[in-house]
């Protein structure tokens, strides 16, 4: 399997939430419960202190380096305290927000499907290669 097929991973991973999102948003279709690739996602932008086998754990496909690495390129603390926040509102059927919350958050979230995508096009021993002459 090549490296670069973990950011292709991502992607259709995050397209799996954001659509979930958008057919909350457009069809009124509630979440599924328990989501949890929604749950892992989540749990990998929450920063935490040192690296244990239960945080990979608990984030799922987006524990793996090349996940970790591209949410942090796109991600600096505050905005995954923000996607953060706007995705709990989502799955709290009691906020108010969730709408807006989830039109927010699919907003962040096709930013990361397009550049886990253009890792995924851009990154492999063919672009590695020095051709000498």
């Amino acid at each position: 399997m090549d490296a670069n097929t973990k950011y292709l991973t991502l992607a259709l991973d995050v397209r799996a939430i954001t659509d979930s999102l958008i057919d909350f948003v457009e069809e009124g279709k509630e979440l599924q419960k328990p989501n949890k690739l929604l749950r892992s996602f989540m749990n990998s932008l929450t920063e935490q202190p040192g690296v244990s086998v239960k945080n990979l754990s608990d984030m799922g496909s987006f524990g793996s380096y090349e996940s970790l690495k591209t949410i942090n390129e796109l991600f600096d603390s505050t905005k995954r305290k923000v996607l953060t926040e706007k995705l709990r509102a989502v799955s709290n059927p009691s906020s108010r927000s969730r709408q807006n919350s989830a039109l927010e958050a699919i907003t962040i979230l096709d930013t990361l499907e397009r550049t886990a995508l253009y890792h995924y096009e851009h990154t492999g021993p063919e672009s590695k290669l020095a051709i000498a002459s």
